[in-house]
């Protein structure tokens, strides 16, 4: 039987978010953010790859609104 084995990867999204180039139209919007783990509500800048929480700096989240205009 297969095992997986979770681990976190914080610096690898870290890594992509930095080194991924961000749409300039998509430079101004924040989104809501619901985190998986501390089940912490955040506000944070939108980002293709993905969003982390503000509280634990897990990417463990999901978006709970749209991204709008800051």
């Amino acid at each position: 039987m297969l095992q997986i084995e979770a681990v976190p990867m914080p610096r690898e999204y870290n890594f992509e978010v930095v080194t991924y180039p961000s749409d300039s139209r998509l430079a101004d919007l924040l989104v809501s953010i619901l985190c998986n783990d501390c089940n912490t509500n955040s506000t944070v800048s939108f980002h293709i790859v993905g969003h982390k929480c503000r509280q634990c700096n897990s990417y463990n989240t999901r978006r709970i609104s749209t991204p709008e205009q800051q």
